[in-house]
């Protein structure tokens, strides 16, 4: 509704002024679209039996990267990917593109434009055993006594219009139905680390 009310208000505005009207139109698909993504990503967690399949982490995250390139401001991002690929590795490669894309989109969306330097370094660890991913960044952090809420269902950290408080939430319970475990840290105005650790399937934690 908050689209086409600006396309009614674009076709009646003077030329000058429909650029603005175009971004504020393109603003609110993006918020529409990633909320319809969030919710597909849940119901596929939630109803999906877990598929073992060999996943090229490399190929997978570099994908993500890509593709999120044109999200918000990420063109200003410098965003850093190491990996370690010691092994094959196997799991379910629908929900670890879950978990990436959630990760990664938060990681974009709360960063900090205004910093010399804002980045976003990607760390991957790949044994048979396990998948070890931790993003951390600088961008604009959280406060402390709001770390314990993060996960919580609809939970947001700011007013912004782009946090639907899904992200990460499904990525928590994306990452238990792996069997795996995730931590955060983060500090208001310097940045967030985000640690992944999932098992192989076919192998315990």
């Amino acid at each position: 509704m908050s689209a086409l009310g600006l396309v009614n208000l674009a076709e009646r505005a003077p030329a000058e002024q429909r650029e603005e009207y175009l971004t504020l139109i393109k603003r609110s698909l993006l918020k529409l679209n990633s909320f319809i993504e969030e919710m597909n990503n849940f119901f596929r967690n939630e109803k999906l039996a877990l598929q073992r399949e060999k996943i090229a982490i490399r190929t997978l995250i570099t994908d993500e990267i890509h593709d999120l390139k044109n999200l918000y401001h990420a063109d200003k991002i410098r965003i850093d990917l190491k990996v370690d690929e010691g092994s094959d590795f196997f799991s379910d490669i629908l929900r670890i593109k879950t978990v990436m894309t959630n990760i990664l989109t938060n990681a974009i969306k709360y960063a900090d434009p205004g910093k010399i330097d804002p980045f976003i370094q990607v760390a991957v660890k790949v044994r048979a055993e396990f998948c070890e991913i931790t993003v951390s960044d600088n961008g604009i952090g959280i406060e402390a006594e709001k770390l314990d809420k993060i996960f919580t269902l609809f939970y947001t950290t700011t007013n912004s219009i782009t946090g639907s408080g899904l992200g990460l939430y499904i990525t928590k319970e994306t990452v238990e139905k792996l069997k795996g475990y995730i931590t955060i840290n983060s500090k208001k105005g310097e940045g967030t680390k985000i640690k992944v650790v999932i098992p192989g399937i076919g192998y315990g934690m």
